[in-house]
């Protein structure tokens, strides 16, 4: 399962022209950028200056640069910069200016998720039996919205990998048998409870280093520090305590050994880091039809956002987990910790003032735990249907490949997908929410319309701009724009008469203005402002029979004196 999760996404990363023979990719979304730039910034500087990056003057170099950008940790943008330079020298993409390239650093992506889907398999198959390995592999595989982000030089993917390892590696480190104990009680215990005994100071160190590297990789592993001490006290009492500190002791220790930027200014960088959050550009959100400013979204968003951006058959078994496990999930160490990595990162994101956007993005952690549930509940639904002489294996079987129906009816617009529960997309749009948000809607298929559609040389506005470089971006890592002499300019939202006439610089005279629309509803402008404004529909890029690329065109009046 895992292989063929990363074969099936190695082979549809192309966002724009760079791979044509292949099939398309999402389009270059709003953040990757800055992920891919400082990802091979990283991995160059770590292969030029080796073990001596550590010492005092080579952090100040690298690391107090002005070009380098703290916002994130440092370990999931290496790991973009890594995969960049393999898959650069593997198959290199030439025709792209500027010094990295967006589809190289997204093998990383491919790479982090099929490991991801391998973990989550292997614990289930161990833990409850072959069907719920395979069954919650194949769900995790086939969540469009975790598999879309797989696609992308994002750090969403690759943080959800190492909270996987974290919360899976501390659950194996805690209950499994205690060789060092002579009591034999000590062991684990066959019906699911704790072991007696919490683990040793090696086991907790170990901890420790996995909670670190997910530190090391974005903000949600914050959350992996409170949810594992509370875990350890309920189910070990204050005979956890020892083990809790070491293990979250070493993983401050990881955390700051392994971002050097922090010792420039050890106090200062992590007040910076910490309290970034709070001083960041307010983002808008799109719901219920009403437009909220990211920290105003209601309370319910991450619940509702996650009920409906799952595949219905994911969440029949991830129920019947829930259902089988009863009381257990208050007394098997294993079902407890998975079900608090699903359901802390959904609280955190309910609690008022936290700020939460794009869809599912903040909170896929909680998905890789949505999984395991759903293979514990394929077992629990097999063993129901045999009591009843029913072919358990064939029914599951048949309603996980119904779950591909998802995947392959939002292609490449993965991150547009919302369940049957809903209606699809098109059911989605007529409740309020967001249809797209990301930019990845600008996908190869679009853009070859909008060169086939505009003159060469043409200027061409987008909207929305969310930041500065998103136009830069585009220009840099699409090359059929640049083949085409296509201008990218921000949308100036003029809801007055048609504009004069402009001259380009080859003196020829501009008759047309044109507009490529993402439609991330709370930001782009809406199709009936923009025909009020005089433009008029050219073509477009649909998603389950929404639109969510369009382009537009509004006739020049005369030339201006």
């Amino acid at each position: 399962m895992s292989l063929v999760t990363l074969v099936a996404v190695l082979a549809t990363l192309d966002p724009a022209d760079c791979r044509p023979y292949l099939p398309q990719g999402p389009g270059v979304t709003l953040d990757e950028s800055f992920n891919v730039q400082m990802g091979v910034y990283l991995a160059r500087s770590v292969k030029s200056y080796g073990l001596a990056i550590l010492h005092p003057q080579s952090v100040e170099e690298v690391f107090g640069d002005p070009g380098y950008n703290p916002d994130h940790p440092p370990l999931g943008r290496l790991w973009l910069g890594v995969f960049h330079g393999i898959s650069q020298a593997i198959a290199p993409v030439d025709d792209v200016a500027g010094p990295f390239v967006t589809i190289h650093a997204r093998a990383g992506s491919a790479c982090a998720f099929a490991l991801t889907v391998l973990l989550v398999g292997l614990f289930a198959g161990v833990r409850w039996g072959g069907l719920a390995g395979i069954t919650s592999s194949a769900s995790l595989a086939m969540m469009p919205r975790l598999f879309g982000h797989a696609h992308l030089a994002s750090l969403e993917t690759i943080m959800g990998l190492f909270w996987t390892v974290a919360v899976l590696g501390t659950i194996q480190l805690w209950t499994r048998r205690n060789t060092s104990e002579s009591d034999p009680a000590a062991d684990e215990p066959s019906n699911g409870s704790a072991p007696r005994e919490p683990p040793g100071d090696k086991t907790a160190i170990v901890c420790g280093l996995l909670i670190g590297l997910a530190l090391l990789t974005k903000m949600q592993a914050i959350l992996l520090p409170p949810l594992i001490l509370v875990w350890g006290l309920w189910h070990w009492r204050w005979r956890a305590m020892r083990p809790l500190l070491i293990a979250l002791l070493f993983s401050a220790v990881v955390f700051v050994t392994c971002w050097p930027w922090l010792w420039l200014d050890l106090p200062g960088h992590l007040a910076e880091y910490f309290g970034r959050t709070t001083g960041r550009v307010s983002l808008n959100v799109w719901y219920f039809g009403k437009s909220f400013a990211d920290v105003d979204v209601p309370w319910h968003y991450p619940w509702v956002m996650t009920l409906l951006t799952l595949p219905a058959g994911v969440l029949i078994f991830a129920v019947a987990g829930l259902r089988r496990a009863g009381r257990s999930i208050l007394f098997d160490p294993a079902i407890s910790l998975t079900f608090g990595s699903v359901i802390a990162p959904l609280i955190l994101f309910s609690l008022p003032g936290v700020a939460v956007y794009d869809g599912a993005r903040l909170f896929l952690v909680a998905f890789p735990g949505i999984a395991l549930l759903a293979g514990f509940g394929a077992s629990a639904i097999r063993d129901w249907l045999a009591a009843r002489k029913l072919r358990g294996n064939w029914a599951i079987a048949i309603l996980l490949t119904l779950q591909l129906a998802g995947i392959v009816t939002t292609t490449p617009n993965y991150l547009s997908y919302y369940n049957v529960a809903v209606g699809g997309l098109p059911g989605a749009d007529r409740l309020g929410f967001e249809v797209t948000y990301w930019g990845d809607s600008f996908s190869r298929e679009f853009l070859r319309g909008l060169t086939d559609a505009v003159p060469e040389g043409a200027v061409v506005q987008v909207a929305p701009v969310l930041h500065q470089f998103q136009l830069e971006d585009l220009d840099q890592q699409i090359p059929m724009l640049r083949r085409h002499q296509v201008r990218l300019l921000a949308f100036r939202n003029d809801r007055s008469s048609r504009p004069a006439a402009t001259t380009d610089s080859a003196g020829t005279r501009q008759g047309s203005e044109y507009l490529a629309v993402f439609h991330r509803r709370a930001d782009a402008p809406s199709p009936e402002t923009l025909k009020q404004a005089g433009w008029s529909l050219v073509s477009s890029a649909s998603c389950q029979g929404v639109i969510v690329a369009s382009l537009w065109q509004r006739t020049a009046g005369p030339a201006s004196r």
